[in-house]
């Protein structure tokens, strides 16, 4: 578009950075000066700003000329941009119809292969009606054939399988009332076996605490002793005077432990025999269980391959019908007829308490016991006061002990 203006017209745009200051611009246009005050001066000062002046109108012509080349270049670029943007549309629009094609021919075999797909779902679709229908013309006549022969039987049989029928209507019946039965004594046999596990455990724990009181009163005796004994010694540094009666009270202390002893024992195989007691009656469950799950696991009626009963007809033949089995859980299994052995195994083995266990061997002291109760709420221990009482047979000797005792 240049080459085709006029060369009077054409000019150049100024495309330099734009003045930063005044002393640029004036560097730029033919230098500066400093001005001095002289009346001589004055007529050069006013040609140089006639010149200026010239200079400045005609700089300011080539600007406007200039302004005018750079309009017009510019109309220039907006044409090219348009021309430019037009050929880039044309191309674009080739390029879609081509797209366009592509994507056309694309589809097209898509469509085909669906084609084909479909026609082959056709046929098969085709085959499996056929075998349908075969089939249904199969269950048609073997359905006029049923018919046939149930149209066919007496009355005589439809009689007989009405009566069987109805016998075992009621029996499954009874049995559903012997299962209730069953099931609300199994509960009742449960509830009760629970009991006495909860009365077994009160007991062992029972006699746990015991066992640790016996121990505890024991350690006390056994400081008891061991303080009696550190004052028999010293009254004996003391003098000779008293050695028959530390001597007594020693003796007395040696038969005191000697009876802990003894009673500890007798608590000891109070709860062994306890503990044999409860894991006899575990054993004997466990053994009851195993008995009942084999009665249960071996049913007296007949049952089929598919868990049917096997009952006889009047002709001969067995036929099928479901029984309504017990609805009893492992557990009720577990624990049925529980009470009434326990109850048989208590008046065979004549089963005992640990407290009977232990009153056997206080039982003829007990007299004796109610006049120390002093001593025993000082020791802690039921048999040391009437070990105490055994020893002291005078009345001296008693107060002597006791007031070695109480120091």
């Amino acid at each position: 578009m240049a080459e085709t203006l006029e060369p009077s017209l054409v000019g150049e745009i100024d495309t330099s950075a734009p003045f930063e200051s005044v002393r640029e611009a004036a560097t730029r246009f033919g230098g500066f000066g400093f001005w001095k005050p002289s009346s001589l001066n004055i007529s050069e000062a006013s040609q140089n700003e006639v010149g200026m002046v010239l200079k400045a109108s005609e700089l300011e012509k080539e600007l406007i000329e200039k302004e005018g080349e750079t309009l017009k270049v510019l109309k220039s670029l907006e044409s090219t941009k348009a021309i430019v943007e037009e050929l880039k549309s044309k191309i674009q629009n080739k390029e879609d119809k081509e797209n366009c094609d592509m994507n056309v021919f694309k589809e097209l075999n898509q469509a085909k292969m669906n084609l084909c797909k479909t026609t082959k779902d056709l046929a098969a679709i085709r085959v499996s009606v056929g075998l349908l229908n075969k089939r249904l013309e199969e269950e048609r006549a073997a359905l006029e054939k049923t018919r046939e022969r149930l149209n066919s039987e007496n009355a005589a049989e439809m009689s007989m399988e009405i009566q069987r029928l109805s016998y075992e209507a009621k029996e499954f019946s009874r049995t559903g009332e012997n299962v209730r039965y069953a099931v609300n004594t199994a509960v009742a046999e449960i509830e009760q076996t629970r009991n006495k596990i909860e009365a077994a455990e009160m007991r062992l724990i029972a006699a746990r605490k015991m066992k640790e009181a016996a121990r505890a009163a024991e350690a006390v005796a056994i400081a008891e002793i061991k303080a009696v004994t550190r004052r028999g010694r010293r009254r004996r540094r003391g003098g000779n005077g008293e050695e028959t009666l530390q001597e007594e009270i020693l003796e007395t202390i040696d038969e005191t432990a000697r009876e802990i002893r003894s009673s500890r024992r007798t608590l000891e195989e109070g709860l062994a025999k306890m503990e044999a007691e409860e894991g006899n009656w575990w054993w004997t469950e466990q053994r009851r269980r195993s008995s009942c799950s084999a009665k249960f696991k071996n049913p007296p009626y007949m049952m089929d391959v598919k868990g049917l009963n096997m009952m006889m007809n009047g002709d001969g033949t067995s036929s099928s019908v479901a029984v309504l089995k017990p609805t009893m859980s492992i557990g009720q299994i577990l624990s049925r007829k529980l009470l009434l052995a326990d109850e048989s195994a208590v008046m065979m083995n004549g089963r005992v308490s640990l407290g009977q266990i232990l009153g056997k061997t206080n039982f003829g002291d007990r007299e004796k016991e109610k006049r120390f109760n002093g001593k025993r709420k000082r020791f802690g221990f039921a048999n040391l006061s009437v070990m105490l009482n055994k020893e002291s047979k005078k009345k001296n000797k008693k107060k002597k002990i006791a007031l070695n005792l109480s120091c």
